[in-house]
Parts: C-alpha cells; sequence; structure tokens
C-alpha cells in the first residue's frame, strides 16, 4: 500500500469493513478492529446476523484530525428479523493506525435509530385489533 495517502488507506479501510458488514462477514470486520475494542465490538454488535440484519453500510464522511486518527461517519440501514420495518442509524467511527493498518477504535451511534449498537431497547407490541370483519348475518 505504499503511495496512498493516508485518507486513501483509512478510506479502504473503512470501505472494506462497511462491505464485510454488509454481507454478514463479522469475522472479517472483526478483523479490522483495534485489540482495545475488541470486547466492546463484540458486546456492539451482539444480535448482528441473528436478530438483526444488516441491509447497507454507506460512508457518508472522513476527516483526518490527526495524520494518524481519522473520524468516519457511515450510514447502516438494518432492521430487526421478525419485523418489516427498515432502520436507519447514523454511526460515528474513530480509527486509528497503528503502524500495521488502520483499525476501528471505536463506534457510537450519532442520530437515527436506536437498538443498532446493542443498546437497550424497549419493544412495544402493536395493539391487537381484530382479525376479520365483523359476521353479518341477512335473513
Amino acid at each position: 500500500m505504499s503511495g496512498m495517502t493516508p485518507v486513501q488507506r483509512v478510506q479502504d479501510a473503512a470501505n472494506d469493513y462497511a462491505t464485510a458488514v454488509r454481507f454478514g462477514r463479522m469475522d472479517i470486520a472483526a478483523g479490522q478492529v483495534g485489540k482495545e475494542a475488541h470486547g466492546t465490538f463484540v458486546r456492539q454488535h451482539a444480535a448482528w446476523g441473528s436478530t438483526l440484519r444488516v441491509l447497507d453500510c454507506e460512508l457518508l464522511a472522513l476527516r483526518l484530525p490527526e495524520k494518524d486518527r481519522a473520524e468516519v461517519m457511515v450510514s447502516v440501514s438494518w432492521q430487526r428479523v421478525d419485523e418489516a420495518e427498515t432502520r436507519v442509524t447514523q454511526v460515528a467511527q474513530r480509527w486509528k493506525d497503528d503502524g500495521a493498518g488502520w483499525r476501528l477504535e471505536s463506534e457510537e451511534r450519532s442520530r437515527g435509530d436506536v437498538g443498532l449498537l446493542g443498546e437497550p431497547v424497549t419493544l412495544v407490541p402493536a395493539p391487537a385489533g381484530p382479525t376479520q370483519f365483523r359476521t353479518i348475518t341477512i335473513r
């Protein structure tokens, strides 16, 4: 990867991560997480692929406040497997170049739907309505 700028390298790493997440390859995504952040990553993404399905993951913005640190904004479209509603959450990611490559340090929800990153959510079931029309007998 010599010849690439730091921006190009972090953009490649973030795109690889987003692609892995999009296609359910959490093993590949976890390989891009820094050692210190690995436990948090596993907790935050425990539902991904089981009770939560990622539909799309798109990079929105990227900036380098320092040459070895990056902030990436990602939009994740997702849904719970028992619902048809599509949800969208924007996630702020922090990346660090550890010398061997860019590694994800943290993720936090910046806006949008709650529940993507393991936040506690209370699901309120919709009220049950009549399942059929009222029967009328004509005489």
